[in-house]
């Protein structure tokens, strides 16, 4: 009761109401800190965390989920990003890994998986940049970003480059398949075709540039494509190299394509070496195959070339491998996409 005897009514009381609104929003806050204060116990132990983001790749601004993991590594060192266009956000059993090492963005399923695959590709592209043009590259100015699915199945990859006048400028690269062949495969494969690239400036002939990424593969994968070279000689599949030199569409016969071209690949790098193999396609790439091959192997034409590989095939690998000249068909799937201004360098999506 008030002083004069009124009845004090609450609700129309403006500071009780307010009182009201405020105990209200309280205990909202207090339900929303509890919650988050709850979520650590469903993260991983990793010391990563999930949380949104607007930053986004290449200056863009689009919305996403992250997860972010300070490895022990010294050489990684991990930063911010958003998952590719089109990505669902991460499930509580699903979680992508953004890992940033100083030439490449790895987006993978687990921690583990991204700083396996972080840490090959850095030593992939010193390796093989030596080991082809005999100096490492320098730090590429956009990191190339590469999502990795792991599959109970064999490796496979895609890589495709975008060019202007000034040579590559961004990288984006996919590969698939169990870890350990991701690593030992399909990953060095991929990272030879940013190498050359880097190099040329620009696309390279297919054959060249599937052969010489095949050569960074593990033995087995080399063994495969020498059976499928093998098997295309014996079949009468094997183009003749004035018209594989000249290749620029990959041909319904894949196998055959990939197998014949990391066969002569092989071949001339045996003979002369990477470098010298280097400058016989770029050469070549000109226009004039037939003065490349004097120049850099002392064959007097194209023609004279292809007996001598063919030669040298069947009795330097047929004998000596012991190939089987009729391999189990494997049914093979390589995607081809390029968008204008971009081509791509797929490497082989093999199921069995």
């Amino acid at each position: 009761m008030r002083e004069d005897g009124a009845r004090f009514d609450t609700a129309q009381s403006p500071w009780f109401g307010s009182a009201r609104r405020w105990a209200t929003v309280t205990t909202l806050l207090a339900a929303l800190l509890l919650w988050w204060l709850a979520l650590p116990a469903s993260q991983p132990s990793t010391g990563s965390f999930l949380g949104p983001t607007t930053a986004g790749i290449d200056g863009g601004c689009r919305c996403g989920w992250l997860q972010v993991h300070r490895p022990s590594h010294p050489e990684l060192h991990p930063s911010p990003e958003t998952l590719p266009a089109g990505s669902a956000a991460p499930t509580a059993s699903r979680r992508v890994a953004p890992l940033r090492t100083p030439n490449f963005l790895v987006v993978a399923p687990t921690i583990e998986a991204a700083r396996a695959v972080a840490k090959r590709a850095e030593e992939c592209r010193r390796q093989q940049a030596l080991d082809w043009l005999g100096r490492e590259l320098p730090r590429w100015s956009q990191p190339c970003r590469i999502v990795v699915k792991l599959t109970g199945g064999p490796p496979g990859g895609l890589t495709s480059f975008g060019f202007d006048n000034s040579g590559v400028i961004d990288r984006d690269m996919s590969v698939e398949g169990a870890l350990e062949r991701i690593l030992t495969s399909a990953l060095p494969h991929e990272v030879t075709h940013t190498v050359l690239a880097d190099h040329f400036g620009g696309p390279m002939p297919r054959w060249a540039d599937e052969g010489a990424a095949l050569c960074s593969e593990c033995d087995e994968e080399r063994r495969r494509h020498d059976q499928f070279a093998h098997r295309a000689l014996t079949q009468g599949k094997a183009l003749p190299l004035s018209t594989l030199f000249r290749t620029e569409d990959y041909p319904r016969d894949l196998m055959s394509f990939y197998g014949q071209g990391y066969s002569v690949s092989r071949f001339l790098i045996e003979t002369g070496g990477k470098p010298r193999f280097l400058k016989f396609v770029g050469d070549g790439s000109s226009g004039n195959w037939d003065k490349a091959v004097q120049v850099h192997y002392g064959f007097a034409s194209v023609r004279e070339l292809d007996r001598a590989w063919r030669a040298w095939h069947k009795v330097v690998v047929a004998r000596h491998a012991h190939l089987n000249p009729t391999p189990p068909d494997s049914q093979q799937n390589r995607s081809h996409e390029a968008s204008p201004g971009r081509a791509s360098s797929p490497s082989a999506t093999s199921t069995r």
